[in-house]
């Protein structure tokens, strides 16, 4: 099965309940696969205009965890979230071709454009309803 990543928004009293998203609305949440705060955190740096380092670690709020770790519930850095709702198509495009290269993925950035597009989406989202974006992730 892999591990399960969910990007959703919600306040964070409702984000520590989140179950794989059957009692959030499909609105609110995307949902896909292997992403973790690793890959967030290299994301965050290619939106700051830093230079990538593997060894940078973004320390990301975890708000809910379950079965020693199995499921974990972190917010998304709010930066990165501004960030993310702010960007244009084109600069979507560029940081999906850097993520994509980098040594985590190694994808092309195509394959990453719906990703980010929904990160967009929901950052948007987040932000109009005063709330924050989280990851769940389930082994």
């Amino acid at each position: 099965m892999g591990l399960l990543a969910h990007f959703f928004v919600a306040a964070e009293d409702d984000a520590v309940r989140y179950d794989g998203g059957r009692s959030f609305p499909e609105s609110h949440r995307a949902q896909y696969k292997s992403f973790t705060e690793i890959e967030l955190g290299t994301l965050y740096m290619i939106a700051q205009g830093i230079f990538v380092d593997a060894d940078t670690v973004y320390d990301f709020k975890v708000v809910g965890s379950e079965n020693d770790g199995e499921r974990l519930v972190t917010e998304v850095i709010p930066d990165l979230s501004s960030r993310l709702a702010a960007a244009q198509d084109e600069t979507l495009k560029a940081w999906a071709k850097l993520w994509g290269a980098t040594e985590e993925l190694r994808i092309p950035g195509s394959e990453l454009m719906p990703v980010l597009l929904d990160l967009r989406r929901l950052s948007r989202l987040a932000a109009s309803e005063g709330k924050s974006l989280y990851l769940w992730n389930c082994v």
